[in-house]
């Protein structure tokens, strides 16, 4: 009887059945709170890993537009180099074979395409306007 002065029984149970509730309610929650952390961790490690490969793809493609861009300042040199040759051997002779003439030209559209000029339009002019001749065969004294 000093105990019912102190501790309602039926309150007791009331409490107890409270808590019960509460940690039957809270651990489902609990869990499933739980595995949404760690699948959010997870994405974050893969987007991590993602945004790693992003750049470094990034990286590599603008290596490969500099890796380009110097292959194409090269080819227009050789070509140029080429022309310049050509034009320079054709217009001095004052004359020009057809197989140069189709050779330049086949060289100034590939020129012209990766964005030469440099003055070559009016040497091609200048070659054009040559008469044309029979090749000269090798040989012949």
């Amino acid at each position: 009887m000093v105990a019912d002065k102190f501790v309602n029984l039926d309150s007791l149970v009331w409490w107890l059945k409270f808590i019960g509730l509460v940690v039957a309610t809270a651990t489902p929650l609990f869990i499933l709170i739980q595995k949404y952390y760690k699948a959010l961790k997870s994405a974050e490690t893969t987007n991590s890993e993602q945004g790693k490969q992003i750049q470094a793809s990034i990286e590599d493609r603008e290596t490969l537009h500099e890796d380009i861009e110097s292959l194409k300042k090269g080819l227009l040199a050789i070509i140029r180099i080429e022309l310049d040759k050509i034009c320079a051997r054709n217009i001095r002779a004052g004359k020009c074979a057809l197989s140069e003439r189709e050779r330049a030209a086949m060289l100034y559209e590939a020129y012209s395409e990766m964005s030469g000029n440099h003055g070559m339009a009016d040497k091609m002019q200048a070659l054009k306007s040559l008469p044309i001749v029979e090749a000269e065969q090798k040989g012949n004294t």
